[in-house]
């Protein structure tokens, strides 16, 4: 793991060092990135997913350690929640 994150710490500081305001780009800031892009964005299976990160032979059954890194914005929902929201009154 220390080498990973060295190859994104050479890559990405001085500019995305961590700040007193923001957290530095690490290879776990990777993690949560590539884990919702090959999730959310792409529709990977957990398993795909799971075996991109290179979790263990065997963890496939348990769904929460990959749900811990998934993040969902408003922007990747709004279709779906404006078309599928419960109306109380009639469209105008």
């Amino acid at each position: 793991v220390k080498g990973v994150n060295k190859v994104w710490k050479t890559n990405f500081h001085p500019e995305y060092a961590g700040t007193d305001s923001h957290r530095p780009i690490t290879s776990h800031f990777g993690r949560h990135r590539f884990t919702t892009y090959w999730r959310v964005e792409q529709n990977l299976n957990r398993q795909l997913v799971k075996y991109l990160r290179g979790d263990r032979t065997g963890s496939f059954t348990n769904s929460s350690g990959i749900d811990a890194y998934l993040h969902a914005y408003y922007k990747d929902i709004e279709a779906t929640y404006r078309e599928q929201i419960y109306k109380l009154t009639p469209e105008v």
